[in-house]
């Protein structure tokens, strides 16, 4: 079922309201150098390259681990955002307004974290430079081939040095390679006017008119992207909704050592999450979860493991959730996407109603 493209183009009005798009940008030097075959004094001819890459090497030897470091931040700062949010397009990522201070507040953390990383790489840069050069000239004056015969000669030496010393930036280079952000937006249909200066000129005017085609084009393109994300978005909370349902259910498959607050902890942490992602009012998706954590998730895992009725109670509303979360995840979504395009209706219209005068005393 598709909606019509006024439908569409309201619930695009709605995601605007309901959150916003955000983007992330996480560089950092990666100190690496590319290696080529006539840098190691090796002919082209003689290489075998199933057996030998060369390419981009690390060079900061024994303290790469501190390149590492930045690495495992940048992951952190993509992983804040994949957790708690969808994707929108091709590069965007659409975050619910309820996650967005959560997801701003951890973003800004590490981001911090990684500029405090900096300062002290950079502090460090000299000394961590000249440690990695003195690596690599003890391999440049040791390094043998396979027959025992040093792989540079006394001549080579400095050109293969150079090569290494020159793949370091310069401070002011260094520091311009470090660059952590993010940016939230919104995104509008485009305005479906072009407006013109006044002209007679019949060319400004077919100008005006491929421009304003292009735009009601691009608009309508948008428009119907919306509903297709939205369509994704709650196939994904379903499907994850089953993927941690049977996980928690094969935890607790066998003995009571299994069950644990731990696992408990996953599931109600888990059911938040999804309340907090469902912009979508996904209410089929919400009862379910509702109704296993009244039943099931006031008691704790001591409790369960002395009681043995109440332990095979658990086994089976873990089971029982499993099944109807695989069932809602076959299930179509046009009903929820209707009732979506229904509320943007109701909430446009009231956004559009005027404010009552103040009465006059």
């Amino acid at each position: 079922m598709s909606t019509n493209p006024n439908q569409q183009q309201r619930m695009l009005q709605v995601l605007n309201r309901e959150g916003c798009m955000i983007t992330t940008h996480f560089s950092f030097w990666k100190g690496r150098v590319r290696l080529e075959p006539a840098d190691l004094s090796l002919n082209k001819v003689d290489i075998d390259r199933h057996l030998i890459s060369l390419g981009h090497k690390k060079i900061m030897g024994r303290n790469a681990n501190r390149i590492d470091q930045f690495k495992a931040l940048g992951n952190r700062f993509s992983e804040v955002v994949l957790r708690n949010s969808f994707q929108f397009l091709d590069k965007l990522r659409y975050v619910p307004n309820n996650k967005l201070e959560e997801v701003r507040q951890q973003l800004d953390s590490i981001r911090e974290e990684a500029q405090a990383l900096v300062l002290q790489f950079m502090a460090d840069f000299a000394q961590l430079r000249e440690q990695a050069e003195q690596e690599w000239l003890t391999f440049a004056q040791t390094a043998t081939d396979a027959q025992g015969n040093l792989l540079f000669t006394e001549a080579e030496v400095p050109l293969f040095m150079a090569k290494i010393r020159n793949a370091f930036p310069t401070v002011q280079q260094l520091q311009q390679k470090f660059k952590f952000s993010y940016n939230v937006v919104s995104i509008n249909l485009p305005e479906g006017q072009v407006q013109m200066q006044v002209s007679s000129i019949r060319e400004e005017q077919q100008i005006a008119d491929a421009r304003s085609a292009i735009i009601q084009e691009e608009a309508q393109k948008l428009a119907t992207e919306s509903e297709e994300f939205l369509r994704n978005c709650l196939v994904e909370m379903r499907t994850g909704l089953v993927q941690c349902v049977e996980q928690c259910s094969r935890t607790m498959a066998d003995g009571k050592s299994k069950i644990n607050q731990k696992t408990l902890n996953k599931l109600r942490n888990y059911f938040e999450q999804v309340r907090s992602m469902n912009f979508a009012n996904d209410r089929q998706l919400t009862g379910i979860i509702d109704n296993f954590e009244q039943q099931f998730l006031g008691t704790t895992a001591g409790e369960y493991r002395d009681n043995d009725s109440a332990l095979q109670a658990l086994r089976n509303g873990v089971s029982n959730l499993a099944t109807q979360a695989r069932e809602l995840a076959n299930e179509e979504v046009n009903s929820v996407i209707d009732n979506f395009g229904q509320v943007s209706r109701r909430r446009i219209q009231m956004d559009a109603e005027p404010e009552p005068e103040a009465a006059v005393v």
